[in-house]
C-alpha cells in the first residue's frame, strides 16, 4: 500500500478530514490531498514523523516497512485504546473472553453494515 493510502486509511479511521490533518501537522490542505492522491511520494523526514505522530503510527508504517500499525501505535494514539489495553490484564479470564466477544460483536455489525 502507497503513502498516500496509509496516510488517507489512517485519516479516515481517526475521523479527521483532511482540513483538520493538515492544520495539525502545520501543512497546506493541498498538500495532504496531493500525498493521498499518490502526487507527493516521499517526505522529508519532520513532515514524515509530524504526520505519523497525527496520525498514530511509526514513520515505518507510512513508508510501507510494515504493514499494520502496533499494538503500540494504537494505544500511543489513543486515549481510550490505552486505558483498555493497560487495563485488560487485570481482567479474569471471563471478563476477557466477554471484552473479546463485544469486539467480535462491533467488528461483525459493522461489515454487516458495509455488506447493505
Amino acid at each position: 500500500m502507497s503513502l498516500g493510502k496509509r496516510v488517507r486509511e489512517r485519516r479516515t479511521q481517526k475521523g479527521m478530514t483532511q482540513q483538520r490533518l493538515a492544520d495539525e501537522v502545520k501543512m497546506a490542505q493541498a498538500t495532504i490531498w496531493r500525498i493521498e492522491a499518490g502526487i507527493i511520494k516521499q517526505l522529508k523526514s519532520e513532515a514524515l514523523k509530524r504526520l505519523a505522530q497525527v496520525l498514530g503510527v511509526r514513520t515505518d508504517y507510512l513508508v510501507g516497512s510494515v504493514d499494520k500499525p502496533t499494538a503500540d501505535d494504537v494505544i500511543d494514539s489513543d486515549s481510550t485504546a490505552g486505558r483498555v489495553f493497560r487495563d485488560f490484564d487485570t481482567l479474569t479470564k471471563a471478563e476477557q473472553e466477554e471484552v473479546e466477544n463485544f469486539v467480535r460483536f462491533v467488528l461483525e455489525r459493522r461489515q454487516d453494515k458495509e455488506n447493505q
